[in-house]
């Protein structure tokens, strides 16, 4: 009897017999902002259906954030790398950034910073407000870590205006 108190003499041939059927569902799920790695969302009445035609259970999703190329995520602060040739660390610049966010046209959103005169390989330099959104619609920060290009020095006449450079900058080649 199944725990029903009767004795059925026939199956359904939908169930046959469970007083279940099997189907696939894909529920519209919004992922709310702040939603860090780890943490469950629940969408009632989405899971499995109780045995005696019992209510159906909640269905449990624990969230997973797929690494961006570009991006890391620590905490809610955001890090990034951006490459500067020489002339941007020895003067400072300018630097468009392209953020995750996108604006309402769907395309994504840009800053411009400045790099500081005399920046090195591994500044960091901290944008307040343009990391991760946090349940509370705050957001943690942006931080870009600059990488130094520096190119192949290929000709006589490049090697003299390095050489050049280094002496009046008093910056001696040999240690």
């Amino acid at each position: 009897c199944k725990g029903f108190g009767k004795t059925f003499t026939e199956q359904c041939p939908s169930c046959h017999g469970t007083g279940k059927v099997e189907k696939t569902e894909a529920p519209t799920v919004i992922i709310p902002p702040g939603c860090t790695p780890g943490s469950t969302l629940r969408v009632k009445g989405k899971g499995n259906v109780g045995d005696g035609g019992a209510n159906p259970g909640d269905l449990l999703i624990r969230v997973n954030v797929i690494p961006d190329h570009d991006f890391a995520l620590n905490g809610y602060d955001l890090e990034t790398v951006r490459t500067i040739n020489i002339a941007q660390a020895l003067l400072g610049g300018k630097r468009e950034i392209t953020l995750l966010d996108k604006d309402d046209s769907g395309n994504p959103k840009k800053i411009k910073i400045t790099i500081p005169p005399g920046s090195s390989a591994g500044t960091r330099l901290r944008v307040p407000g343009k990391g991760f959104i946090k349940g509370d619609g705050q957001r943690g920060d942006l931080y870009i870590v600059l990488d130094l290009e520096v190119p192949a020095v290929s000709s006589e006449q490049e090697r003299q205006i390095v050489e050049d450079f280094a002496s009046k900058m008093k910056m001696p080649l040999d240690m």
